[in-house]
């Protein structure tokens, strides 16, 4: 008689999230976590198949998949996950009733492998600390990945430690495997927390975790991480960047998550202590990503704030972890405008949401000078420098966002925080880092343009004949770069770029150059084909029938309503209006002075008014220190004042509009000085009291260095120049 077998097709799963191999490990750079030394990628799978009696059936497979010829009856289906070197990392069993003549198709999801290991952590602090201060530990189980529900019957956990300070070393054998969720406080004599940290640990059977705790007493820098490099538990999930915060305003702390994690709850701890106070975003604020945020209270007596995001994809399963510094300055000033944060270079070691794994991705870990910065109306922030000269990077101010409480959240609001939008005070996230490399060699930007959607952003060069065009999908990823340089092809020729500004449709780049001195403007239509389009330019001495023999030295460019771009010549003194209906400029008016014939002198800087109270107002800031005020009206411009500014503000050289959301009228803020000056606007947009606010401390140091600066709303963002930071400021 002819025996009749049964078939087995099998598949079997990772848990959630595990990571499939060690190059999607070590590239996935933004998380961090406590794992085991060893290597615990999976390169084989074991099955095992045991039937009621006789001989079991094993099998060595690569393959996440395999079918199986076998005698009908009861069999045990075990399969385990291998590493490299052979130990045990997942594991799952079932028992199947195979009929004969018939193929029995099974799913195993796999789980991690039960057992014990073990859990080393070095310690330490900055500077020796009192004696009688120490290190409180908090280990918490928090499941077996990919195995939902209680799994020992003899958990001792939560388990607490307390150990000296002086203690360089904590260790803990025989810990089941697991995922953990991991504390360390420095504690002083009184109960007080000076620091610490939270942390994910992975325990694997027969392995030891090691990790490392460093307080920095005073300063902004606490970590609890893994000390091998270049691993992480998912590294999807980004923090905001390290900054420097006004100690009397609350922590915000935006995360971006990717789809994949769901609308998970977020374990928020500040210094080392679980805080609560999930929050989530009510608008799609970033393409693609969800953004949470974690708020904390203000807290005046601290020097800094350490906050750790841990994140679950389920109960017990995978998680990501990731940490954020705030160094709490204080601030005493006074005026209608507060200091609120700055960042620095420590900002673009902070690890980006689009990691495109090339080395212009990473901060260099030095300081450099921010030359530039610029804005869009949907929050990005790009900025030349702050690292590296060659340097363009892009930020994302979450400012205005909707936000709400977390669904699962229970966790009051913090005090002062309305609950609908997120304020000032709220940290950045870094998107991207990038360095300009044209023809072989780096190049200095020192001139940004983004357009008004944040779709396009262009970098340029004062000194140089190069532009750059950056094509930014909707959460500011780069979709393609094209470069334009003078004279390799095309009609365009241009050197020494003043400024950039794109039209209201994004469609046109207007470039003002100093070499000739021209307006060029460039037709993007074309760009996401890797097409330039010349879109015609205006030389600015052939609107003079006997043009000046001197130099212009061009300085601004800024676009107004209804076709019209106004721009200043510092070398002559005059102020340019030109009109452009699409294809060429068809009409121009150059002004040589301000209100009553007062003397323009040498004009630096244009703003305008395009909304609002002051609509159509333009402001100039001429050399003498006087400020110039003139209405757009349709196809005409009425100078209607001029304002003389004090001897602080002597070498102001640029101009933001900043909204007061408290007060709802606008200020005008010149920078570049030894002071920033703050210029009144009543309700028609003219030109009222000025206030000066002075580098006095640590937190506005600043001041003397910023080149220019931004205003999204109420709140006002500077370069600073030599001084190689980014910092905010709020209108009040």
């Amino acid at each position: 008689m002819r025996t009749q077998y049964a078939r087995l097709s099998l598949r079997f799963e990772l848990p959630r999230g595990y990571p499939r191999s060690r190059f999607e490990l070590e590239t996935m750079s933004g998380g961090k976590a406590i794992l085991p030394e060893r290597d615990w990628n999976i390169s084989a799978y074991r099955l095992t198949c045991s039937p009621d009696t006789g001989s079991p059936v094993i099998k060595t497979l690569t393959q996440t998949a395999s079918e199986l010829r076998l005698s009908p009856g009861t069999w045990n289906i075990r399969v385990e996950g291998l590493s490299k070197e052979g130990s045990l990392i997942l594991e799952q069993s079932v028992d199947a009733y195979l009929e004969p003549g018939k193929t029995t198709e099974l799913l195993l999801s796999l789980h991690l492998a039960e057992g014990e290991g073990s859990l080393r952590l070095a310690l330490s602090t900055s500077t020796a600390v009192p004696s009688g201060w120490f290190y409180r530990i908090d280990i918490s189980f928090r499941g077996i990945p990919g195995r939902p529900g209680p799994v020992y019957s003899d958990m001792p956990y939560p388990l607490s430690a307390e150990i000296p300070a002086t203690e360089t070393e904590y260790a803990l054998s025989g810990l089941k495997s697991g995922s953990y969720t991991t504390t360390v406080k420095l504690v002083d004599q009184s109960g007080n927390v000076i620091g610490g940290a939270a942390d994910l640990l992975l325990i694997l059977p027969g392995q030891t975790s090691p990790g490392s705790c460093r307080i920095v007493v005073g300063e902004p820098a606490v970590h609890l991480d893994i000390s091998v490099p270049n691993v992480a538990a998912t590294g999807q999930a980004v923090i905001a960047a390290s900054r420097y915060l006004n100690r009397n305003y609350p922590v915000i702390v935006p995360l971006a998550l990717p789809p994949s994690f769901g609308n998970t709850t977020v374990a928020w701890y500040r210094d080392g202590a679980s805080a609560g106070n999930d929050m989530v975003s009510s608008e799609e604020a970033l393409a693609g990503f969800l953004l949470k945020a974690g708020l904390f209270d203000a807290d005046s007596a601290l020097l800094h704030c350490h906050v750790d995001a841990l994140i679950p994809l389920d109960e017990g399963t995978w998680a990501d972890a990731c940490g954020h510094d705030s160094s709490l300055l204080s601030y005493s000033g006074s005026g209608p405008l507060e200091w609120i944060q700055k960042y620095d270079y420590h900002a673009a070691l902070s690890p980006p949401l689009h990691r495109m794994q090339r080395p212009s991705d990473n901060g260099t870990g030095q300081t450099a000078d921010v030359k530039w910065i610029s804005k869009s109306q949907n929050g990005l922030v790009a900025v030349a420098g702050l690292d590296k000269a060659s340097a363009v990077h892009l930020f994302f101010y979450p400012f205005g966002i909707g936000i709400g409480p977390a669904p699962s959240s229970s966790s009051p609001e913090p005090a002062g925080i309305s609950g609908t939008t997120l304020p000032e005070e709220t940290a950045w996230l870094r998107l991207w880092r990038d360095t300009i490399v044209i023809n072989g060699d780096e190049r200095s930007p020192d001139r940004l343009a983004l357009s008004p959607d944040g779709s396009l952003l262009a970098a340029a060069a004062s000194t140089s004949n190069w532009i750059r065009l950056y094509r930014l999908g909707p959460s500011g990823n780069i979709l393609s770069s094209l470069d334009l340089v003078s004279g390799s092809g095309g009609p365009w020729v241009f050197s020494n770029i003043r400024a950039m500004k794109f039209s209201k449709d994004g469609h046109t780049l207007f470039v003002l150059a100093n070499s000739p001195e021209k307006i060029l403007m460039l037709d993007l239509a074309g760009l996401a084909e890797g097409q330039i389009g010349y879109g015609g330019e205006q030389v600015l001495k052939a609107l003079w029938e006997n043009p000046p023999s001197s130099s212009l030295v061009m300085e601004d460019l800024e676009i107004l309503d209804n076709g019209w771009i106004a721009a200043c010549s510092s070398g002559i003194g005059r102020l340019f209006f030109l009109h452009h209906d699409g294809a060429c400029f068809d009409a121009s008016q150059i002004v040589a002075s301000g209100a009553q014939g007062e003397s323009l002198g040498n004009p630096k800087a244009i703003e305008y008014c395009s909304a609002g109270s002051g609509n159509g107002m333009i402001y100039i800031l001429g050399s003498a220190r006087k400020l110039h005020a003139f209405r757009h009206n349709g196809d005409s411009f009425e100078a209607l004042m001029s304002l003389s500014l004090p001897a602080e503000l002597d070498k102001a050289r640029s101009l933001a509009l900043i909204e007061s959301a408290e007060t709802n009228t606008n200020s005008l803020i010149t920078v570049g000085s030894t002071h920033m000056g703050v210029v009144g606007l009543d309700s028609e947009g003219l030109l009222g009291q000025i206030f000066c606010i002075a580098g006095a401390d640590e937190a506005t140091s600043d001041i003397p260095q910023i080149v220019c600066a931004e205003a999204l709303g109420s709140a006002l963002v500077t370069a600073g120049g030599s001084s190689g930071t980014i910092s905010v400021y709020k209108a009040k």
